[in-house]
């Protein structure tokens, strides 16, 4: 995704990545395997980039000295996001069962679509030809500190190996703990946002 925005434009990848997340999770509500889940899972994978993307913007169209503070501020909405999502997927699993949740959500991207289309605006973007885009390698050599940037880029590997390897578990853990009763969904949703509700109070203050 990062090659195709150097050369079209993040906005245009944001398009794409928003219309190929709501299809495939619109097509989710529908399965009737686990196998057919995971194919969905997967294909939604490769239209990953809206959250890049949007720093990348962000940081070409604000002034560099207020671009701490707008970037953080993206962060406090995504970590929003990371909060709201648990719950709302929560209680919407809860009162209606799994297959509504998926499909509201499906919904919501295609809405982040059209708002992407009418209020998000690209200024300052130069094309990169084909020929000029540099491989990850070399990209890598040019930069005047690579080790800075390997080490954030295992430091964030950690961090975020640490912030997800619960996930998978967490509903089951959940339910083993209320012995099977009670709102194991709406219960799991609120225990997996609440580590968001520090991050969005901290994240602006941090930025400035």
């Amino acid at each position: 995704m990062g090659k195709i925005a150097d050369r079209h434009g993040r906005k245009k990848v944001m398009l794409i990545s928003t219309i190929g997340d709501g299809a495939m999770v619109l097509c989710m509500a529908f399965v009737q395997h686990a196998y057919q889940l995971a194919l969905f899972r997967l294909l939604q994978g490769f239209f990953a980039g809206y959250a890049a993307n949007t720093s990348a913007l962000i940081a070409s169209e604000v002034p560099t000295k207020h671009s701490g503070k707008a970037l953080s501020t993206l962060s406090t909405g995504t970590t929003g996001g990371m909060l709201v999502g648990p719950l709302f997927g929560g209680v919407i699993a809860s009162l209606c069962g799994y297959r509504l949740t998926f499909f509201l959500t499906g919904l919501a991207y295609l809405i982040v679509f059209a708002l992407t289309i009418f209020f998000v605006k690209e200024h300052n973007f130069t094309p990169i030809p084909k020929n000029q885009t540099l491989s990850a390698r070399n990209l890598f050599r040019k930069l005047k500190y690579p080790q800075v940037v390997l080490k954030m880029l295992i430091t964030t590997l950690i961090v975020q190996a640490g912030n997800n390897s619960i996930a998978p578990v967490i509903s089951l853990y959940v339910q083993q703990l209320l012995h099977g009763k009670g709102q194991v969904d709406l219960m799991s949703g609120l225990i997996a946002a609440l580590p968001g509700i520090a991050t969005i109070i901290i994240a602006p203050i941090f930025g400035e």
